[in-house]
């Protein structure tokens, strides 16, 4: 219940009214009182926008509370690299979790990491090197697709949005190596789930449930995810000068084979010359075929897939392959300054195999625009006004796929929507879940629709 009292400067944090002295950090304004932490009180002036960083879970609680009893709703964000990957929330507050750092337990052996959530991507990756190994699932970073600087992504923030890479044909997505968490539900109520183990985890599986949930459920404060030994040598087959058509065939025939590539992508001759060199331009559609391993089994699938599948070829060594596949994997031919600063729309689109060459034929005739296919996830940027989002969704559902709008300027993302469209009951099933870990939408409201 609100009060009619005369405001006190707590009221620049919690945006209610209340007769606390400024330095008690209490607030009166609930007719049961509140106590808000230190780090949320301040005799400054109002800010515009209040950005709350908590150092720990139990601040974490305590913050998500206040803006709970404030009804104050919250951007959440980790780094903030993929902030406008979404609908824009409308939101009074910024809940920023990259002070949740710090590598909690790493066991080697056990192939399990535990760290806050706001523990840079690149920390990780960096630990994991030293003993050899990665995160299977090769987590792309898509903060420079939104003029962000590259390496800024957190571990919890790729996991809130459920992305992974080029190895996913072969590894899976994030969700398939998240084990575990501690979080923060809407409601101020810390809860956990998962383990520090690989197998025998019993309860609900909820790592599921939050990765790719953007925030909108919970605020993750510690995650533990499976980690790999890192692949010893990288070779990639190139197979150039091939039409739509026959590249995406190409594909299809070495993912059925027994050769176990880890990474499919086809290339079109005006993406080439933006990916690292080593790919051949003006030489049509690229089938790229990544196999990882030891050296002596790499370079013999290289061999017998080149043989299974004939025609010319390229082959590029470790180094060059990893420069490709890294480039691949960040969408990075669609980060140009232009693009960026134009909020140029980008999709994502999940497609089946088989379907993927019709409908790269397609949008390219209608609306037209820049493409490249990486495993069954095809990146589209059209060209041409707002009307190519409906194209594009209806290319996509027509065979059964998923469109994602990654990029685009906010009011393009309020009225078309970001997120693949779901079924009425589908969507009373996401807003139940929603309304049962926070009541009260204060957790990035919106993002994902309504």
């Amino acid at each position: 219940m609100r009060s009619t009292r005369t405001a006190c400067s707590i009221r620049a944090r919690c945006f209610r009214s209340c007769t606390a002295a400024p330095s008690s950090g209490r607030c009166t304004s609930t007719t049961a009182s509140f106590r808000f932490p230190t780090f949320l009180v301040s005799e400054a002036p109002p800010p515009v926008d209040v950005q709350v960083r908590p150092a720990d879970e139990s601040e974490l609680i305590d913050a998500i509370r206040g803006l709970t009893a404030a009804g104050t709703p919250a951007q959440v964000n980790g780094a903030g690299t993929k902030q406008r990957f979404g609908r824009p929330v409308n939101a009074a507050a910024t809940l920023q979790l990259d002070g949740l750092t710090g590598i909690e337990a790493y066991a080697p052996d056990e192939l399990t990491l535990t760290c806050g959530a706001g523990t840079s991507l690149a920390t990780v990756e960096s630990l994991l090197r030293e003993h050899d190994q990665e995160l299977a699932f090769e987590p792309p970073d898509l903060g420079p697709l939104y003029g962000e600087p590259a390496g800024g992504a957190t571990i919890g923030g790729v996991l809130g949005c459920n992305l992974a890479g080029s190895r996913r044909v072969r590894a899976g997505g994030a969700r398939d190596h998240f084990l575990g968490f501690r979080a923060v539900s809407g409601r101020g109520e810390a809860f956990k789930a998962g383990g520090h183990v690989v197998k025998n985890v019993s309860g609900y599986d909820l790592c599921k449930l939050l990765a790719g949930s953007f925030g909108t459920l919970a605020a993750l404060s510690e995650v533990t995810v499976k980690v790999l030994p890192r692949a010893v040598r990288t070779g990639t087959l190139l197979l150039p000068g091939r039409s739509v058509d026959d590249a995406v065939g190409l594909l299809i025939a070495a993912w059925q084979s027994r050769l176990e590539p880890s990474g499919l992508g086809c290339v079109p001759p005006e993406i080439a010359p933006l990916l690292p060199p080593g790919l051949p331009a003006d030489a049509g559609c690229i089938a790229a075929i990544r196999f990882e391993g030891p050296e002596g089994s790499v370079l013999d699938r290289i061999a017998r897939m080149r043989e299974r599948l004939g025609g010319a070829s390229l082959q590029l060594g470790d180094a060059e392959s990893r420069a490709v596949w890294k480039a691949i994997t960040d969408a990075a031919p669609f980060a140009d300054s232009a693009s960026v600063q134009a909020e140029r729309p980008l999709w994502r689109l999940s497609l089946p195999p088989a379907a993927a060459a019709g409908v790269i034929d397609r949008l390219v005739g209608r609306p037209g625009g820049m493409w490249l296919l990486d495993g069954g996830m095809l990146w589209f940027a059209p060209t041409g006004d707002a009307s190519a989002s409906a194209a594009v969704r209806a290319e996509t559902e027509r065979v059964g796929g998923a469109a994602t709008l990654l990029r685009a300027p906010p009011s393009v993302r309020a009225a078309e929507g970001v997120f693949p469209r779901q079924s009425d009951g589908i969507e009373r099933i996401a807003a139940a879940i929603r309304f049962g870990f926070d009541p009260a939408g204060v957790l990035n409201p919106g993002r994902m629709g309504a």
